[in-house]
Parts: C-alpha cells; sequence; structure tokens
C-alpha cells in the first residue's frame, strides 16, 4: 500500500486497487475521469482519486510487470 499523506487518516491505495483500476482503464469501455468507471472497478472516492492523482507512482509500483 502506499500512502499519500503524512495524516493518519490519509488515503491508501491497495496494489488490488490499482489493478482493479487498471482493468476498467484496458477495456477502454469508460472515461477513466467519470464516476461510472470508478463504480465499475468498485473502489471508493477517495482512493480513486489517489489513483488518479499518483498514476505514474503507482504505475511504477504496481504497473505491469511484463512491460520492459
Amino acid at each position: 500500500m502506499i500512502n499519500y499523506d503524512k495524516d493518519p487518516k490519509a488515503t491508501l491505495v491497495s496494489e488490488e486497487d490499482f489493478q482493479r483500476y487498471e482493468a476498467v482503464r484496458a477495456s477502454g469501455r469508460y472515461n477513466m475521469r467519470t464516476n461510472e468507471a470508478r463504480l465499475f472497478a468498485e473502489i471508493d472516492k477517495a482512493t480513486y482519486r489517489a489513483i488518479i492523482t499518483n498514476y505514474e507512482e503507482l504505475y511504477s509500483a504496481f504497473g505491469d510487470k511484463e512491460e520492459n
């Protein structure tokens, strides 16, 4: 999990959350900035926002291990 704030109540993003986001993104079915995409991925709002805001770092940590 990656914590994006020093606050103890900070949003944590798990690899499972990120992989669910990636599955929806890879489907090409939704605009990833919409609530429909978030609901389809079954991710809460705070976590979804953290994924979008920190996508590059999360991809580096949890992204496709087979690329490059």
